[in-house]
């Protein structure tokens, strides 16, 4: 975990951004409007949660799953047969779990919670869970402004995280939107392999779409403004951050936000954790 002070940040787009980083008005409107955010200081994953990690996690309790959505190069197909397991393609031990829907993730952090209130001598300590909408893009952002904790310019990609690329488009030759390198991998990548941001985070951006606490909304009309996750009557949505190792260099960004429903599972999505005091 790495322990991160407290601050305050703008969340979101304005037009004048929109229109420097050639934003696509189709996509802004998500992003609408910019907002000023301040968060408390948290402790959050220096890696997303890893296969041994979630290994751990199913092998004490007994957790199975079934079906997972899986890239054939062209589009995501649902096979019933794949799992965090076997997402259909090979991973170790340090690669990031994948396959794993946001329901999956509470049970994980259920299951930590329980362990960890065990060892301190308090069953259920509550501790972990996932981070918020505004913690992440506060974590990602480690304090810079610009639309990649590197800087603007898409083409650095490689060296920083791992997304849709050469490498990729020599597997998949109908994929057109790449990036102009090679990070030498096709799919997830072992975690911490690319340069951390500022803060020393790993992965924050690229490899795999980290599930955060919020509910999906529309835009960011009513969000809240003191970093807490934002929730809903009709939560039938929750948000994923960050861009996955299949996704194309212009949504690789720390303002980039996409919501699906809580039981979707695909060889694209992990999570990492929080901790509070």
């Amino acid at each position: 975990m790495v322990t991160l002070p407290g601050g305050t940040f703008e969340m979101g787009l304005s037009d004048e951004d929109a229109g420097r980083l050639a934003v696509p008005l189709n996509f802004l409107v998500s992003l609408r409007p910019k907002h000023r955010v301040s968060v408390k200081a948290f402790a959050i994953g220096k890696y997303t949660v890893t296969r041994d990690e979630f290994a751990s996690f199913a092998r004490e309790t007994g957790f199975v799953s079934h079906g997972c959505e899986v890239y054939d190069g062209r589009t995501w197909i649902n096979s019933g047969s794949n799992n965090w397991l076997d997402p259909g393609f090979d991973q170790t031990g340090r690669h990031p779990v994948v396959c794993v829907s946001w329901n999956d993730a509470q049970a994980f952090l259920s299951w930590l919670n329980t362990k960890i209130g065990q060892v301190a001598g308090k069953r259920n300590g509550g501790r972990y869970r996932l981070p918020t909408e505004a913690e992440w893009e506060y974590a990602v952002r480690a304090g810079t402004v610009t639309s990649r904790y590197w800087g603007d310019d898409p083409s650095a990609q490689c060296v920083n995280v791992n997304g849709a690329d050469q490498a990729e488009k020599l597997a998949f030759p109908d994929k057109t939107t790449v990036a102009p390198c090679d990070d030498g991998f096709v799919r997830t990548a072992p975690v911490g392999t690319f340069r951390p941001n500022p803060w020393g985070l790993f992965d924050m951006l690229g490899n795999v779409e980290q599930w955060v606490d919020d509910c999906g909304h529309h835009d960011y009309s009513g969000a809240p403004s003191d970093g807490s996750a934002w929730a809903a009557e009709d939560c039938r949505e929750h948000v994923a951050r960050g861009g996955a190792w299949v996704t194309p260099p212009q949504l690789i960004t720390s303002y980039d936000r996409i919501s699906f429903p809580p039981d979707k599972r695909s060889g694209a999505f992990g999570f990492r954790v929080v901790k509070i005091e």
